[in-house]
C-alpha cells in the first residue's frame, strides 16, 4: 500500500505551494489522494493478474495463498453439505442462446 501511496502524493505536492489556508489545501488534495488510494487498493488484484498473464504465468497464482488458507474450510463445507461446486464446461454463449431460444426457426 505504501508503494501506491507515494506517486499521488508527489503529484499533489505542488498544490501545497499555492498560498492558501490549511483547509483549502486539504480540500484540494485530500479527495484526489483518497480516491487514488482506493482505486489502487481495488485494482491491485486485477493489475497483478494482468502482469502474471503478461509474463506467461498462471493468473490464478494471485489467489493461491488465500486458497491454501481456506482449503480446510472449503473441505469442511463439502463434507457438511455433501456436494461440491460444479465446474462449468462448454461454450457459455451457446448455452445462453439455447435458453433464450435464439437460432430457432419459426
Amino acid at each position: 500500500m505504501v508503494r501506491s501511496a507515494i506517486p499521488p502524493l508527489l503529484l499533489l505536492a505542488p498544490f501545497w505551494l499555492l498560498p492558501a489556508s490549511l483547509y483549502v489545501h486539504l480540500e484540494m488534495t485530500a479527495p484526489i489522494y483518497i480516491w487514488a488510494l482506493l482505486m489502487s487498493l481495488a485494482l491491485n488484484k486485477v493489475w497483478r493478474r494482468y502482469r502474471l498473464a503478461q509474463h506467461n504465468l498462471d493468473p490464478n497464482l494471485v489467489d493461491e495463498i488465500n486458497r491454501e488458507k481456506n482449503a480446510q474450510n472449503h473441505e469442511a463445507y463439502i463434507r457438511g453439505t455433501g456436494r461440491a461446486r460444479k465446474k462449468r464446461s462448454g461454450n457459455p454463449t451457446a448455452a445462453r442462446s439455447r435458453r433464450c431460444g435464439a437460432g430457432r426457426s419459426l
